[in-house]
């Protein structure tokens, strides 16, 4: 979850900048050591995009190219339905396709960096498509616990009447692993 609120020093009026949320859940099956098929939900909220629900479940095939401690590639490749529910009123869905990659790399025992990247094409409309995509630093504190510095952008090539096509976020936050 992000938000953000800035004032104007001028006039002292507050406006929200940032509210958003995201939730992803996913089921990986191997069938080799490196092949692999998945199920992935992923749904999302942004509140300033005028988007209140985009749900985009997704199934298809992965390759894990590099698994190691220190070192991480896959990519993915499948099909997603995109529903979209606007604070218009507007709703859209479609049939799209998903490609996808992962790579992570540690820099030392403590510290990685990282980058994902999914594209969601309409197969209905050429037009249409999202882009979600993030790099980042992560840094282990103690234990499970984690520092991260993140840029985010995402783009929906079909946005809420009066809405901006993308967003870029620079996120500076806390987290566990589990």
């Amino acid at each position: 979850y992000s938000f953000a609120r800035q004032e104007d020093t001028v006039t002292g009026d507050e406006h929200t900048t940032t509210d958003n949320w995201f939730a992803t859940g996913k089921y990986d099956y191997f069938m080799t050591r490196q092949l692999y098929l998945f199920g992935q939900l992923r749904a999302e909220r942004d509140r300033i995009a005028e988007l209140d629900l985009r749900l985009a479940p997704s199934l298809g095939v992965g390759y894990q190219w590099f698994e190691g401690p220190g070192f991480n590639l896959n990519t993915e490749a499948g099909a997603a339905w995109v529903y979209e529910d606007y604070s218009t009123g507007d709703t859209d869905d479609h049939f799209a396709g998903r490609l996808a990659y992962h790579v992570d790399k540690k820099l030392n025992s403590r510290v990685g960096v990282f980058h994902n990247l999914e594209y969601l094409p309409s197969l209905e409309y050429a037009s249409d498509y999202n882009l979600n995509a993030d790099a980042g630093l992560r840094a282990d504190i103690i234990g499970t616990m984690f520092a991260e510095f993140r840029v985010e952008w995402r783009y929906d090539a079909t946005p809420a009447p009066g809405a901006e096509e993308g967003d870029l976020r620079y996120l500076l936050g806390a987290g566990w692993r589990f």
